[in-house]
């Protein structure tokens, strides 16, 4: 009988009270529910063992409010009162590449994409903000919460990529709609991050740019869909006509995954 494919949903390790909890924002579940048709699992990072990952059909990496601690990727803290998931950063820095290793297919969001760049040697900006020449692409959070995941910028879609390629097999759907602009081959996106990617780490390529030109997307040189973005699809999703391409062919590459492992 042929099953949904088995998803495993990267979480968070958060203390309160005195009390320790795995957990994954409910939007991440629902994405994987109706916009994947999958099963969602929320992995507990509890271990550096990978061999949960021969178990699942796809990867998804979530974003968070914590940030990844600078000294995984050489650099001095700038923000020493900043959030830090240090539990989280173990785990998930251990079986990204395990993950790519097995072809698994991959989904990162946001955080997502910044663990996937510092688990290939990359760095990031801690500040996005005070770089030259950069944008301030922090969410203001005195305002509700539509307004925060609300459309902020564009991003240009490089050539020769996952995401252009995706674009070029979906142009009867996003021609109507008002998130992307074929003149300049450009999505408009949400923008929920103080951090971004500074230095590209190995393997990877870009996918996507802004405005400014900070990577706002990245894929896997070589394997077969293993992309992460910097905005959040997840968010309202069923509203948002490329984020249903997006997770759709995440989708058939998880059903592709899941046959090939049944044949072998």
């Amino acid at each position: 009988m042929k099953r949904a494919p088995l998803i495993g949903i990267t979480s968070d390790h958060i203390t309160e009270q005195s009390h320790s909890y795995f957990s994954a924002g409910e939007r991440y579940v629902k994405a994987v529910l109706h916009g994947i048709k999958g099963t969602p699992v929320i992995l507990p990072a509890i271990s550096e063992d990978a061999s949960i990952l021969k178990r699942l059909d796809g990867l998804l990496l979530t974003g968070a409010y914590s940030n990844i601690n600078p000294a995984l990727y050489h650099q001095e803290d700038l923000d020493e009162n900043g959030l830090k998931d240090p539990i989280r950063d173990a785990f998930n820095l251990s079986i990204i590449p395990n993950a790519i290793d097995l072809e698994i297919p991959i989904l990162g969001i946001c955080r997502g994409i910044q663990e996937m760049n510092v688990a290939m040697g990359g760095t990031l900006h801690q500040k996005v903000n005070e770089q030259p020449g950069l944008n301030d692409h922090r969410e203001d959070r005195t305002k509700p919460i539509h307004v925060q995941y609300g459309p902020s910028h564009k991003v240009i879609i490089q050539s020769q990529g996952l995401l252009s390629e995706l674009v070029a097999h979906n142009q009867i759907k996003l021609a109507s709609s008002e998130v992307y602009d074929p003149t300049n081959n450009q999505l408009t996106v949400n923008s929920v991050h103080g951090q971004g990617i500074n230095t590209l780490g190995e393997y990877l390529q870009v996918e996507a740019l802004g405005e400014d030109g900070l990577i706002e997307a990245v894929s896997i040189k070589h394997h077969p869909f293993a992309i992460a973005v910097q905005w959040h699809p997840e968010w309202q999703f069923q509203e948002n006509t490329f984020s249903k391409i997006l997770f759709k062919a995440f989708q058939t590459a998880c059903i592709n995954y899941q046959k090939e492992q049944q044949i072998s």
